[in-house]
């Protein structure tokens, strides 16, 4: 029986880490943000209904979508994020579904579905287990900067997000980043092993 996990966590909370450290381990990471950059492509059928619904001034000239500009006609207005959601959200989780079931049918003990929003779109009832990676505000504030983004973005960015302690009361497993990053792999592979029954050799 395959166990699906749903790792989660904040911007800047490592979550991008921590799913790399399981995919070093052999998990099968679905990741729905890449999900829905793939359907997100020409030819697509959300592509088609995203492009109709809010016009082709979101598109570059090669006919791709451009995400920068679509994000800055969604945020900061719920009813235009609510229909991009609805647009997408839907095919993400059939898609992610999907691979998921391949996954489980090959075999494979422990497969994981990263979603930055598993809890606040209500999304539990899909996984067996949530991992949430978490680590101080101050540190968190530090990598989103870190990306570029000045100090008043980052905060704009993150407060958009359940914070991260409202959380902790949703998770199985907590994975704290703020340490090392030896200190972080040391607990994945200890959330791995318990998980998958999986001793890690050398």
């Amino acid at each position: 029986m395959t166990t699906l996990i749903g790792l989660t966590g904040g911007i800047g909370s490592g979550k991008s880490t921590v799913s790399n450290m399981l995919k070093e381990l052999g998990v099968k990471v679905i990741d729905a943000d890449q999900v829905g950059r793939e359907l997100m492509e020409p030819g697509h059928e959300v592509y088609s209904q995203v492009v109709n619904h809010f016009g082709p001034s979101i598109l570059c000239a090669d006919g791709t979508l451009d995400r920068s500009k679509l994000g800055a006609m969604v945020f900061g207005y719920q009813h235009k994020l609510e229909k991009l959601e609805s647009l997408t959200h839907p095919a993400i989780i059939s898609e992610m579904d999907r691979r998921f079931q391949e996954y489980s049918d090959q075999g494979e003990r422990l497969v994981a579905f990263e979603v930055p929003l598993l809890i606040e779109k209500n999304m539990q009832h899909l996984v067996d287990e949530i991992w949430l990676v978490i680590c101080s505000e101050d540190t968190q504030l530090k990598r989103v900067m870190a990306r570029g983004f000045s100090e008043s973005d980052a905060r704009t960015r993150i407060v958009a997000q359940m914070p991260l302690k409202d959380k902790i009361k949703y998770a199985d497993r907590i994975i704290d980043t703020d340490g090392t990053l030896q200190f972080t792999r040391i607990q994945v592979i200890r959330y791995w092993s318990s998980v998958c029954g999986c001793i890690l050799e050398g």
